[in-house]
């Protein structure tokens, strides 16, 4: 089994088909089994997040699980995901730092930030406030 994002596990089975698999409390529960990359990848995107970044390096990475990766394409993989996930440290930051300077989690109900950060991420207010300070450091993506 190979991680390819997030919670998201790859398994290569028979006859070209690979099944999707997302981590829970108790292991693994299967997403489907695919024999299209696209297909899985765009499910999995539009379940989480919408968004086309996601799904073009979740085909991407089905597509080098299933022809095979040397070192080389292996590592710039994992140079292109590490920098992903540094910008999108950042890009949370920032908008963090606006939805708390702002105040505008008042405009949606919520009691206050901790409440805003609880319920929607299920992280406290330090793991915003650690976004926010990588945001003020380093501020542009790269």
């Amino acid at each position: 089994m190979e991680h390819i994002y997030g919670k998201y596990y790859v398994e290569k089975e028979t006859a070209g088909r690979f099944q999707i698999l997302q981590k829970t409390e108790r292991g693994y529960a299967s997403i489907g089994c695919y024999f299209s990359p696209a297909l899985a990848a765009e499910e999995i995107a539009d379940r989480k997040h919408g968004e086309r970044w996601v799904r073009e390096r979740i085909e991407e990475a089905i597509h080098e699980i299933q022809s095979g990766l040397t070192f080389n394409r292996a590592k710039e993989l994992a140079d292109r995901a590490i920098q992903d996930v540094k910008n999108g440290i950042v890009v949370a930051g920032y908008a963090l730092r606006t939805i708390r300077n702002e105040k505008l989690w008042k405009e949606h109900g919520y009691a206050s930030f901790d409440t805003f950060m609880e319920i929607c991420y299920q992280k406290d207010k330090s793991w915003a406030s650690n976004c926010i300070r990588v945001y003020e450091q380093f501020g542009e993506l790269s």
